[in-house]
This record gives C-alpha cells, sequence and structure tokens, in this order.
C-alpha cells in the first residue's frame, strides 16, 4: 500500500503542474494554462446553468406580463 500512496502524491502533483503551470497550446487555449482558460470562460458555464436560465425566463415573463 505504501507503494500505491506514493503514486497518488506523483499523480496529485503532476495534475497541479498540468493544470497550473504548463499553458497548453491547443486551438482555444491561446497558450493559457488550462486552469486559466476555465477561470477565463466560467461566466460561460454560470450562464448556461439551467437555473439561471429559468430565472432569467421568469423575469422576462414576469416583465412581459407587466405590460
Amino acid at each position: 500500500m505504501y507503494f500505491l500512496s506514493i503514486i497518488g502524491v506523483d499523480i496529485d502533483n503532476w495534475l497541479v503542474s498540468y493544470n497550473n503551470a504548463r499553458p497548453h497550446s491547443g486551438k482555444h487555449c491561446f497558450g493559457k494554462t488550462p486552469m486559466q482558460s476555465f477561470t477565463d470562460s466560467l461566466y460561460i458555464a454560470k450562464d448556461k446553468n439551467i437555473g439561471n436560465i429559468e430565472r432569467i425566463s421568469d423575469n422576462l415573463m414576469i416583465a412581459h406580463q407587466a405590460v
């Protein structure tokens, strides 16, 4: 089991480096790290959240009914 815990620590360290330190060269990465890409696009995910869409839809419906 000791060997497996060492491998787990190594993988965790690699993932931190991979996602936070090493810039990627993918089509939409533009030389940013994966974490930078994620945080830069977080607003898109929040806009697409079904709860947010329903809230916006309800607000539009209420505004439309008020007219």
